[in-house]
């Protein structure tokens, strides 16, 4: 019974977040990619932390040169901070960006030492690996019109597909710009990052860059928020990204995001389930955050147990059963929790309900990011099933070591 409850408790959480998800964006349709046009153009600092980035910052730094943007209101700070390649020699060959060279390869420090020589009303963070659409920064500069917006992020897309892994990332950044619009409009995003985020220069010089998570841009935007200011999205700005190419790449990425997220959810334990942020506090967080997170991993890894515990007994028998008994009894006994209960008649219609709901929040996603291609929709089912389980692995994996206490690593 007590089993029944937990199968139905999740995939109840599962539709519930769905077709929260579905309500809010279908009643926030008209305000997705409305546009604010700049009453005046202030002064701009770009900041480029560059640590090994002689590959990429010659992109990064043509694409600024591009935008569509009064050159005199534009300043471009490179800080070169400990690389052991020419990233210091290709910056030079744009002789109208500063150069600040630092010995320790960190981001956090970086971005400081930028801010004290930066001279612009507001200061844009770059990663070194960022190309800039010429209209980008006009279009995210309006939004500073309203004193409430402290911070403003964009659309970001992948810059180059290189695999399977790059074709989900595809899919999941997609998904995650409508998501960041959506929980901006209800004042809960807490990420700002370094793909040309812009920020009040008086508000970065108050609160600076940490260097005590693996996640500044999160550290950075909770702190933000808890000072009473916006942080906005402007779907109708696009940025591209470099993301990783291989899956070790990747996994490496994504438990410094991972363990980042639970850093900065102990540093900033104050937000969760106070009055003064209803929505990020009291549903973001705790119930759309850490409470998907740990279904997620217990899911996944109930699945491995039970696929586990079959190859176990199959090959335990192999030297004196016939193939297809093997088969069979391997089957036979799966934990009875996964097939039993699994076919009830209530957790076949709940659980049919969350994948649909599912499915319909990646299709309405893709609609208002104006992504329907054969190409993403093809892809969607692997996306579902063996991208998100990935991803729970990656979760787990960040768990254990942040519980662990092991070295931080960038």
């Amino acid at each position: 019974m007590i089993e029944m409850l937990l199968l139905l408790g999740i995939a109840f959480l599962g539709i519930y977040l769905n077709v929260w998800f579905l309500l809010v964006a279908s009643q926030n349709k008209s305000f997705l990619y409305k546009k604010k046009v700049a009453k005046s153009f202030p002064k701009t600092s770009l900041l480029i932390p560059a640590y090994n980035e002689e590959k990429s910052i010659a992109r990064c730094l043509s694409s600024i040169m591009k935008l569509d943007y009064p050159r005199n209101k534009i300043e471009t700070i490179v800080i070169e901070n400990g690389s052991k390649d020419n990233t210091a020699e290709e910056v030079k060959k744009f002789k109208w960006a500063k150069l600040i060279r630092i010995p320790q390869a960190n981001k956090a420090i970086a971005l400081n030492h930028g801010l004290k020589i930066a001279k612009g009303e507001i200061i844009g963070i770059v990663d070194a690996d960022t190309i800039v659409e010429k209209s980008t920064l006009k279009k995210m500069i309006g939004y500073f019109d309203d004193k409430e917006v402290g911070a403003v992020t964009n659309f970001i897309k992948i810059d180059r597909r290189h695999g399977i892994i790059s074709r989900f990332q595809e899919l999941e950044y997609l998904m995650s710009a409508i998501s960041k619009k959506i929980l901006s409009l209800l004042d809960s995003f807490y990420i700002v990052p370094g793909t040309l985020s812009l920020v009040r220069k008086e508000l970065a010089d108050e609160i600076k860059f940490s260097s005590d998570t693996l996640t500044e841009d999160m550290d950075f935007a909770l702190s933000l928020l808890k000072k009473n200011y916006k942080i906005v999205t402007c779907l109708d700005a696009t940025v591209r990204t470099v993301i990783p190419k291989t899956l070790g790449a990747w996994m490496k990425q994504r438990v410094r995001w991972y363990r980042g997220y639970f850093e900065n959810s102990i540093k900033h334990k104050d937000v969760i389930l106070s009055r003064k942020y209803i929505t990020l506090g009291w549903f973001v967080l705790p119930i759309a955050g850490y409470s998907s997170i740990g279904i997620g991993i217990y899911l996944t890894f109930l699945s491995f147990f039970n696929l586990l515990h079959s190859l176990l007994i199959s090959l335990r028998s192999m030297n004196y059963i016939p193939l297809i008994e093997q088969i069979n009894l391997a089957i036979g006994n799966l934990p009875k929790f996964n097939i039993d209960l699994l076919f009830t008649p209530y957790a076949i219609v709940f659980f049919a309900i969350s994948i649909i709901s599912s499915l319909l929040v990646i299709f309405i996603s893709l609609n208002f990011a104006k992504q329907i291609k054969k190409r993403n929709i093809y892809i969607i089912p692997f996306y579902m099933f063996v991208y998100y389980t990935l991803i729970m692995i990656n979760w787990f994996a960040s768990l254990v070591l942040e519980l662990a206490r092991r070295k931080k690593k960038w």
